[in-house]
């Protein structure tokens, strides 16, 4: 979406007259915003979920209905697929989301540069990047089942073309392979508790320490990207039940945060005007730890991109692959199906009020949110359980060991896409 406005209850006409106004201007197609940047977010941005979420999880510890949870990096951002990239930009959108943690966090300043140099993540800027890598002999496999184009399409890509991305970028990052049963998803839930649990080490800080007693812990880790068959999403934590049952917290970039925007944006600006220091961690600590706890319970080993043989149409005609992690053989997409429909509006605005609701500045201020919200219905916006997972028996996941930016000769051993199978 380009704006906080309901299209959904404009007639076409209206609707289309809306997109071409936002459209008219290019930059809209580059937009990329990012915590630490002083303008406002976008109004398909959400930032202040991570708080908000640490919030209604402390809810539901007390009320006993969650045991624990951990969370990602604070500076995470939930952001929504516009109407132009609706079906099929999800690949792209959980590739901005990742970007919007790299470059505002402080564990590796210097993924700031490499990630802004020359354009700004955005979706048309991934496109000229992945095509940019391709040129250079990243990933020939993947430039030949799409063709070596992206610009001007709407093909889908995912967690080995993003890998392609922050490779190219001089960004490390890492692919996981699960081959999961409908009776077991077991060791998908345990890799993700094991990755948000890696500050849970022997050598632990002072401040580790205190956050091991606190039953809702933020961390310092990068979201995870999890990709699987028709759709892929951000995981942003994991939250453990008051039966045991390990549950993951995610970022879709197809829900809208309407229920819970008001009250992320008022936790974000008040944060803006705390003057607390960031807690400082060591670059060298953060990726250790992450390496170490991951190798602990799992023995793995490494693969090529799988076999891409068969192919779906989608989109423009363009075939979507089944990459490493993605269901081969079945040509219907089964999606998790977890969203919830959006709420109708009553009467459609004309268009002068399209632009005077724009025009408005959102109220977003504490005193604002006067009837607290429900901690169950705002967790219900991101978790995937035990019986969601199932639906499907393949996934990839793309995570981040936060070490040394790759040199260019190492950037040119990773131009050959693997992935680590876990099970």
């Amino acid at each position: 979406m380009f704006c906080n406005l309901d299209l959904n209850a404009l007639e076409p006409s209206q609707r289309q007259s809306h997109y071409e106004d936002h459209l008219a201007n290019p930059d809209a197609l580059h937009l990329f915003w990012y915590h630490s940047l002083d303008s406002e977010p976008p109004s398909n941005y959400t930032p202040g979920l991570i708080p908000l979420l640490r919030k209604s999880l402390l809810s539901l510890v007390n009320s006993g209905s969650t045991r624990r949870a951990v969370l990602c990096y604070e500076g995470a951002v939930h952001i929504y697929h516009e109407p132009w990239d609706s079906g099929w930009g999800c690949g792209y959108r959980n590739y901005m989301m990742a970007c919007a943690a790299l470059m505002d966090q402080h564990t590796r300043d210097e993924y700031l540069s490499l990630l802004d140099t020359q354009s700004p993540p955005g979706v048309n800027n991934l496109m000229s990047l992945i095509e940019e890598a391709w040129s250079h002999g990243f990933d020939a496999e993947g430039a030949e089942q799409l063709k070596g184009r992206l610009t001007g399409s709407k093909k889908w890509i995912g967690t080995a073309e993003l890998y392609v991305a922050f490779t190219y970028r001089g960004i490390p990052s890492q692919l996981a392979d699960f081959n999961v049963s409908k009776d077991n998803v077991a060791p998908l839930l345990d890799w993700v508790k094991r990755y948000f649990d890696a500050t849970q080490s022997s050598q632990a800080t002072v401040n580790e320490l205190w956050q091991k007693a606190t039953p809702v812990v933020v961390t310092d880790h990068m979201p995870i990207i999890l990709q699987y068959q028709g759709h892929s999403r951000t995981i942003v934590g994991y939250e453990i039940g008051k039966n045991g049952t390990i549950t993951l917290l995610t970022f879709d970039p197809s829900r809208r945060m309407v229920y819970i925007y008001d009250a992320a944006l008022s936790m974000f600006n008040a944060s803006r005007h705390r003057d607390t220091p960031r807690a400082e961690s060591s670059s060298h600590s953060t990726a250790s730890r992450l390496k170490e706890s991951l190798k602990k319970s799992f023995q793995s080993r490494g693969k090529k991109r799988s076999d891409p043989t068969d192919t779906e149409k989608h989109g423009d005609g363009a075939a979507k692959r089944h990459r490493a992690g993605s269901i081969g053989g079945d040509n219907e997409v089964i999606v998790i199906e977890d969203s919830e429909p959006e709420e109708p509006t009553s009467k459609p605005p004309s268009k002068s009020t399209i632009h005077e609701r724009e025009s408005k500045t959102r109220d977003t201020s504490p005193e604002k949110d006067k009837k607290a919200l429900d901690p169950k219905k705002v967790l219900k916006l991101f978790r995937i359980d035990e019986r969601q997972l199932a639906k499907h028996d393949k996934y990839q996941v793309l995570w981040f060991p936060m070490e040394d930016p790759l040199s260019e000769a190492e950037k040119q051993a990773r131009r050959v896409v693997t992935s680590e199978k876990i099970c």
